[in-house]
């Protein structure tokens, strides 16, 4: 007969291999506990470019990286109609995040009076690709 625990009044005894799974168990939550409120947050502004990415720094124009892999095709965005009148469709497109290209759906936006919306652009480039994020300039 395998040896166990004693029983608890109300109960049957309890075999030693769960004693030990339950104390392993409450041992790990007790220890990792403290990490689930961590978080790893870089101080400062980013040193560098992404993973995958390089500084284009062979111009004056400083707001776009190089990457080596060229962007797919564009995904067929759906327009759905617009929330009002004075919006316009920015279109989707190919960001460079996380090591690899990512799809950015389109969306709406309110014009800006005196602005313009310069969409983001892939670019051939001597070391690869060259992604220019989209963003606003004046007319």
């Amino acid at each position: 007969m395998p040896p166990s625990t004693p029983s608890a009044p109300d109960g049957p005894a309890v075999p030693p291999e769960r004693t030990r799974l339950r104390l392993g168990l409450s041992l790990l939550l007790v220890a990792t506990a403290p990490l689930a409120g961590c978080i790893v947050v870089p101080a400062g502004r980013p040193q560098g470019p992404p993973p995958g990415r390089r500084r284009d720094d062979d111009d004056d124009d400083d707001d776009g990286y190089v990457v080596e892999q060229a962007p797919p095709p564009p995904q067929v965005d759906v327009v759905i109609a617009a929330p009002g009148p004075g919006y316009f469709w920015i279109a989707g497109h190919w960001a460079w995040i996380g090591g690899r290209h990512a799809w950015i759906g389109g969306r709406w936006h309110a014009h800006r009076p005196g602005w313009r919306w310069r969409p983001y652009a892939w670019q051939r480039h001597p070391r690869g690709w060259r992604g220019r994020p989209g963003r606003w300039e004046r007319d």
